[in-house]
Formats: C-alpha cells, sequence, structure tokens
C-alpha cells in the first residue's frame, strides 16, 4: 500500500473533519487503488481517523476486516466495480445536502456556482432502506458524480485523489444546496441555466479557471 495513498486520506478525513459539515460519526470516506480500498471505520468520526485505525481490504477477497469498516462497505464496493472511473468516494449527511434530499428532487443548475463546479443538475436518486438494500439499485449510480440519496444525504464520486479538489468540491455541494432549499422557501419559480451555457461555464472553470484543473 502506498504511503501518500493513506498520508492523502488521513488529510482528507481530518479536513473533512476541520469544516464541521458531519454530526459525531455520520458520513464516510473510501479510496481505491488498483484493488486495494481503505475505508472509514464503523463509530469514528472523520477527526479520529489515524493510521491505526484505517480499515483496508481487497476489493476481490471476502475476507474480515479488522477495523471494522462503515456500516455502508458493501455499498461502496458495489459502486467501485460498477464505475472503474471512480477512485473516491464521500457519502455526506450535512446539513442542507440532507434538507435536500428530504426535498426529493433533482437540483437543476439554477446559478453559476453550481455550473463551474458540477456542469449539470444534481440526481436525487429514489429512497431506498439503506440498511437492507444500501444506496439503493447500483444502476442509479452508472453514469454522474453527484447525487442526492432521497431522505439520506449526499454521495460525490471523484475519478482522482485530489485533497484541495475533494474539500473544495464538497464545500460547494453544501452551499449550492443550501441556496436551492432557501430558493424554494421562495415559492417562486426562476428558469435553470440553459444547458449550452452551463456546459461552457464549467468547461472553462474545469479547464482554465486559475490555470488549475477543479
Amino acid at each position: 500500500m502506498k504511503e501518500r495513498l493513506i498520508h492523502n486520506f488521513i488529510n482528507i478525513c481530518h479536513d473533512l473533519s476541520s469544516l464541521g459539515l458531519e454530526i459525531g460519526p455520520s458520513g464516510n470516506l473510501s479510496f481505491i487503488d488498483d484493488n486495494n480500498l481503505l475505508i472509514t471505520p464503523t463509530g469514528a468520526d472523520f477527526g479520529q481517523i489515524s493510521l491505526e485505525n484505517i480499515s483496508i481490504c481487497n476489493l476481490d477477497l471476502d475476507i474480515r476486516i479488522i477495523p471494522t469498516p462503515s456500516s455502508d462497505f458493501e455499498s461502496h464496493k458495489n459502486i467501485y466495480r460498477k464505475r472503474s472511473d471512480v477512485r473516491v468516494i464521500f457519502h455526506t449527511h450535512s446539513h442542507y445536502v440532507t434538507l435536500a434530499s428530504m426535498i426529493g428532487l433533482d437540483i437543476p443548475v439554477l446559478n453559476t456556482m453550481h455550473a463551474d463546479y458540477f456542469g449539470n443538475s444534481i440526481k436525487c436518486v429514489p429512497f431506498s432502506n439503506h440498511r437492507k438494500n444500501g444506496f439503493g439499485s447500483s444502476e442509479s449510480f452508472c453514469e454522474g458524480e453527484i447525487f442526492l440519496i432521497e431522505k439520506h444525504g449526499g454521495l460525490m464520486f471523484f475519478s482522482d485523489i485530489n485533497v484541495e479538489k475533494i474539500i473544495n468540491a464538497v464545500r460547494a455541494f453544501e452551499e449550492i444546496c443550501r441556496l436551492y432549499c432557501e430558493f424554494k422557501m421562495l415559492n417562486t419559480e426562476i428558469n435553470s441555466i440553459p444547458e449550452e451555457d452551463f456546459s461552457l461555464i464549467h468547461k472553462y472553470y474545469k479547464n482554465d479557471y486559475g490555470n488549475r484543473l477543479l
């Protein structure tokens, strides 16, 4: 196992803790490198993650893991098996993401920050009892990088392990959901940004803004 991979995992966990978006041990994070899967242990909050308590396993081997991994471990494994392009999965129960998931609708691209970071609407996956069926049908996650899980929280996929990119996207997800929830309270209608425009906005932000990938 690469030391840098583990170092980045711990750093992201601690940065997520510093954001203060999760309550106690809610939410979970995993990385995959080759077939080695790292995931936060059950019952631990992000600030408690250290070299001694990361759960590590081989994706292809069904063996007992110590310490016991997140209760959403099987859902993470199923997604990695379906999505070879995904290297990081972050599951959040942050306040506004969870509130948006309770509304139960896709979030259209209503502002340029949404277009900048995600470049498409945020899909709301139908409710699933996660203690029976995980995050829901794996078919729901075949395409896309960011999801609401109805009445549960949110899910984010990343194709590379970049601490700054992940933390910035997590913050943006919460803010976009906050704006959406407050907009819904206004009980008014506004038009979403046309797809042609939000695609161009996202392309510029991803490739040119600040001369770095975000």
